[in-house]
């Protein structure tokens, strides 16, 4: 996953110096302190067990009452079990769709992804309009919104919406400042003044703007950070505050993909986290870490109450591997994809010498495959017992469990799902 968050290349986009123009942008609409961040979604698996398709038919022959006559059968279908989800065709398993990893975190991004800029979504596309006089031309600007509050957000557009630069035919690449709306720009699209609010739900904006003669390239939104944890520690000389470091501005450009396939979706989004004081890539009710407990435990807790979709690698969804792996991608080490990927590669460790970070692997009983995986996290609750993050499963999504070498359905005579090993990236 590591490569993947970084494997977003805005074709065209310009190296565009905002600061000028952002230092007199005073009252603009106002977003959280989260970063702005794109992902697409992991498409849901077709079903396992007897609401699947079936994996080969077992025929029973049934005895016939003329012992020379031609045999009958009894078909006895078999399905996919749950753990062929994650391990597909490369274990034999049934034609499950591939997931769509792909997520950005950062203000650069392209026309058509919709960009959660909390608490807001935005979507924005731009095309040219009618050549006017002067070499100059209109460019309409098409912003569609999500507000997922109760309650409608003021939006200047003559202030908060830039056209940043434009290609023109020669190939040449001209920006500017920002060009934006203005009366001149309404009236020659013969269009009237967007509406100065976001509804709740969902919203559009046609946006005129006339600039120079060319296909619009860069069209950037500008916003007021809101207040974060930054603001609970004053400076201690306020002249030495920076007017335009409270403002955030997100950049979409023309472009494509640079590696791997077309998302497919203008990007996901997530209800389940509009929970007061819950960020983007942060679960509403977080566990706390143990105290000294490794920064790939704090991120992997951080992820709790997200919901298990096979074949998901976060930031929104994960299955169990998938966990592992985005959790450890954040701190710039690779794993493996599956779980007994994970279990072949990593550095096998006893049982005693198991630290915050480290994995553990599972299997069902009389079976060497393994089949999911947890992260030790330490003691979270202070009984002096082993606990484990883990996305556990579709009815569970992202849980923690406590006390692990005491959990019969993990450890025991009678686990269903037992402990097979352990692994360390130490």
């Amino acid at each position: 996953m590591t490569g993947r968050l970084r494997a977003y290349a805005m074709a065209g986009a310009a190296l565009l110096l905002a600061m000028p123009l952002l230092a007199c942008l005073g009252g603009i609409t106002a977003t959280n302190m989260a970063s702005p961040r794109w992902a697409c979604p992991s498409p849901t698996p077709l079903p396992f067990g007897a609401a699947g398709p079936v994996k080969q038919l077992i025929e029973h022959p049934r005895p016939t009452a003329v012992p020379q006559g031609p045999l009958e059968y009894d078909r006895e279908p078999v399905y996919y079990a749950e753990w062929e989800q994650e391990y597909g065709s490369q274990f034999s398993g049934p034609p499950f769709p591939s997931p769509t990893p792909y997520a950005l975190v950062g203000t650069s991004y392209l026309f058509g992804q919709r960009v959660q800029i909390d608490p807001l979504y935005a979507e924005v596309t731009a095309e040219a309009g009618r050549v006017l006089a002067d070499q100059r031309q209109l460019a309409l600007i098409r912003v569609f919104w999500h507000n997922p509050t109760d309650t409608p957000i003021a939006i200047d557009y003559g202030r908060q919406l830039r056209l940043r630069a434009v290609s023109q035919a020669d190939g040449r690449l001209v920006s500017g400042d920002g060009w934006s709306m203005s009366s001149a720009a309404l009236a020659a699209a013969g269009l009237p003044a967007p509406a100065a609010e976001l509804p709740p739900g969902p919203s559009q904006a046609l946006v005129p703007v006339i600039a120079p003669a060319g296909l619009p390239q860069t069209v950037e939104l500008v916003f007021q950070r809101g207040p974060g944890p930054a603001e609970a520690t004053p400076m201690p000389n306020d002249d030495l505050r920076d007017p335009a470091g409270a403002l955030l501005a997100v950049q979409w450009s023309r472009g494509a993909l640079a590696v791997g396939p077309p998302c497919g979706d203008a990007g996901a989004m997530t209800p389940w986290e509009y929970a007061p004081g819950a960020a983007w890539g942060h679960a509403a009710l977080p566990v706390a870490a143990p105290p000294g407990a490794a920064r790939v435990v704090q991120l992997a807790l951080n992820q709790v109450g997200k919901p298990y979709v096979w074949g998901a690698e976060g930031p929104e969804t994960f299955d169990c591997s998938g966990l592992m792996q985005w959790s450890y991608a954040q701190i710039g080490i690779t794993l493996l994809r599956t779980a007994q990927q994970q279990h072949d590669s990593l550095r096998p460790i006893e049982a005693a010498a198991l630290a915050p970070g480290d994995l553990v692997f599972f299997t069902p009983p009389g079976s060497r495959r393994i089949t999911h995986v947890a992260m030790v996290i330490g003691d979270v609750d202070g009984d002096s017992t082993i606990d484990v993050v883990h996305a556990m499963n579709p009815k569970l999504g992202v849980r923690v469990t406590r006390n692990l070498f005491g959990a019969p359905y993990y450890s025991g005579p009678h686990c269903e799902l037992c402990i097979a090993g352990f692994g360390t990236a130490r």
